[in-house]
């Protein structure tokens, strides 16, 4: 993408992957905001005067390739609506950036979701989810997808983070092997 960019107009892209931009405030948040933003983590965030060009890119470049799961957000656009700001005790809250974009995505998008520690004042809030992963939205309450989070690309501790689990995961397997062998 940053090529034909560079090819298409002469100019340098900047261009971020939204999970390569904010960081998680709170660790214990971390999964439900993994789950609940799932496929938008790999969201790109461009200047809002480059979107267009990008998209003439991204529409070539889709033909050619699967990129489902991933789109480019329009700010300029996003910037206009009026429900951008986030509310006190949302999830946008448990969040860091220092990246303008991505901070105005943020908002926009998880603004509106509240952090909840039990499920049972769900019904206050049209969208609302506890740090275990279990979503209260469009008048439905529902456990998230926990497969979502056993990979974490959200902030530079996500690998880190990553390589603890799959460290786990490997040593339940030595474990589970051992006394099979043993039997």
């Amino acid at each position: 993408l940053q090529y034909l960019y560079k090819e298409n107009t002469g100019k340098t892209l900047q261009c971020d992957f939204l999970a390569d931009v904010i960081e998680m405030k709170e660790e214990r948040w971390h999964n439900v905001t993994e789950g609940y933003l799932n496929t938008q983590r790999f969201y790109l965030l461009v200047q809002p005067e480059d979107f267009d060009e990008v998209y003439k890119i991204f529409k070539q470049l889709k033909a050619s390739k699967n990129y489902a799961g991933t789109g480019i957000v329009d700010i300029y656009k996003l910037r206009k609506d009026e429900r951008l700001e986030a509310k006190q005790g949302s999830l946008a809250e448990k969040i860091a950036t220092d990246n303008s974009l991505a901070r105005s995505y943020i908002d926009y998008l998880l603004g509106k979701v509240m952090c909840r520690e039990e499920e049972e004042d769900f019904r206050k809030y049209f969208i609302s989810v506890t740090p275990s992963g279990v979503r209260y939205q469009n008048y439905v309450l529902a456990p998230m997808n926990s497969d979502i989070w056993k990979n974490l690309y959200i902030g530079k501790k996500s690998i880190e983070l990553t390589l603890v689990k799959k460290k786990e995961e490997l040593q339940v397997i030595t474990y589970n092997r051992l006394l099979l062998s043993t039997l």
